[in-house]
């Protein structure tokens, strides 16, 4: 549940312009993160799973629709950890900031660009696509559960859309690479540390700043 007392603290903050500015950059450091690692993740995968032998005459190499699907698989997933990362600090004023501007500065200027049609249709392919990805990963109890094979953690689930419904291709050794790469893209991106920073931007509580 929100906290009111502490979005009103959050809310005062924001009106010191020091305070503010400092929030802005710390969020757009972690944009530029994020972005920077879907489009590695992306490159990463592609390469891992080119030197498999290829076993069936579908397993093709990648071209650019599917490493921008890959991009954006990851884009999404990173953004539903996010999302978790803010439960326990209670706080919809921060929470909604921060995606917002994650939101407003690469949906379309970023991945709606890496596919072809009209603006506004693509810009809609990515906002779906977030949508269904992250509504199968909100049923997941844990984001790493007790492994990579589990399939009840959001980590796996992640891997299995991304592999069979954004590219078509049931191998499981594609979801082995997808599942291997997600796990190191969100150790780069160190999304707890990011929040941290903001939250110690804001001068909210100690306690916060350990829990994100």
């Amino acid at each position: 549940m929100p906290n009111p007392a502490l979005d009103h603290q959050i809310q005062i903050a924001l009106r010191d312009d020091q305070k503010a500015e400092k929030f802005a950059q710390h969020i757009a450091e972690l944009t530029a993160q994020i972005v920077n690692t879907t489009f590695k993740f992306a490159e990463d995968v592609s390469s891992a799973y080119e030197s498999i032998p290829k076993r069936r005459v579908g397993d093709k190499s990648f071209d650019d629709i599917d490493q921008a699907k890959l991009a954006l698989g990851a884009f999404s997933f990173f953004m539903h950890v996010l999302d978790r990362y803010f439960i326990p600090m209670d706080t919809r004023i921060m929470r909604d900031t921060v995606f917002d501007f994650i939101f407003g500065n690469v949906v379309q200027q970023v991945y709606a660009k890496s596919f072809t049609g009209p603006a506004a249709q693509t810009e809609k392919f990515v906002l779906d696509h977030f949508d269904r990805l992250t509504g199968q990963l909100a049923e997941a109890p844990a984001i790493f559960g007790e492994g990579p094979e589990d399939r009840n953690s959001a980590m796996w689930r992640a891997g299995r859309v991304i592999c069979e419904e954004d590219l078509g291709r049931d191998d499981r050794r594609l979801l082995v690479v997808v599942g291997t790469h997600l796990m190191r893209g969100l150790e780069s991106v160190a999304l707890a540390d990011h929040i941290g920073r903001m939250a110690e931007a804001l001068c909210l509580p100690s306690h916060l700043r350990k829990t994100a």
